[in-house]
């Protein structure tokens, strides 16, 4: 029996850059101070709300 972690690649040279990322919170002012604290921006925004969101993220009254 082989161990999956013996065959695993180092992050480092799978990732090239993070497009986007999605991340549920209760607070999304405050989360996003906290990320750009930690040196992230916001290039683009939108808001996403309704049931194609919802349907998504498997979460009712979600407003992103």
């Amino acid at each position: 029996m082989t161990s999956c972690l013996s065959k695993r690649v180092p992050v480092i040279n799978m990732l090239k850059i993070i497009d986007h990322i999605n991340i549920v919170v209760s607070d999304l002012a405050k989360a996003q101070s906290f990320f750009e604290l930690l040196g992230f921006s916001v290039e683009d925004g939108a808001e996403l709300q309704g049931v194609w969101i919802t349907q998504i993220v498997r979460l009712q009254g979600v407003h992103a």
